[in-house]
């Protein structure tokens, strides 16, 4: 009799797991600004978190990231240490809110029109240590360019969040 009560209950909790597991690939990548920290989406594990580092081009120091909620929230967190942070997101067609993209070409140049950086995204965020001065940032994401330009002053951080609109059905 235990064994078959056993049976039945793991069917009942079997039967309430499933459907949630269905639902949690259902949700918004937006909507992961709201989970803690310490949750991870599949493929990304804590070690992978601390794995971001600061990479080198000519003077600028630059760190790019934020695949994965731990990440992301790593690359927020890091940001105020950063003179700019560039956030790179997407409108979404099927929810209200808009998506993180990577893989997008970043160009900075400076004021007098030098590339002083040159990269493409391996996350939604992008940290540089830019010196104080003047810049041109250019983002292109699936050939649509957005532009703008910037000063960075002394111990004031600077947040550019470039938007692009939704993926027509012929993209």
């Amino acid at each position: 009799m235990k064994l078959k009560l056993l049976y039945v209950l793991s069917i009942m909790i079997a039967s309430l797991v499933c459907p949630l597991a269905v639902l949690a690939d259902e949700v918004p990548p937006a909507a992961l600004d709201n989970i803690s920290p310490s949750s991870n989406e599949e493929g990304c594990s804590l070690d992978s978190t601390l794995s971001a580092k600061a990479i080198k081009q000519g003077n600028i120091t630059y760190i790019t990231g934020g695949t994965c909620i731990d990440s992301a929230n790593q690359m927020k967190r890091m940001a105020k240490d950063y003179p700019l942070e560039v956030v790179l997101v997407q409108k979404s067609a099927t929810y209200e809110k808009e998506n993180y993209i990577a893989d997008v070409k970043i160009k900075i140049k400076d004021a007098k029109d030098n590339l002083v950086l040159d990269v493409v995204t391996e996350g939604p965020f992008l940290l540089a240590d830019l010196p104080i001065g003047s810049y041109q940032i250019s983002a292109e994401f699936r050939r649509v360019l957005k532009s703008t330009n910037i000063k960075i002053n002394k111990n004031k951080h600077e947040r550019v969040v470039f938007l692009w609109p939704e993926e027509s059905a012929s993209d």
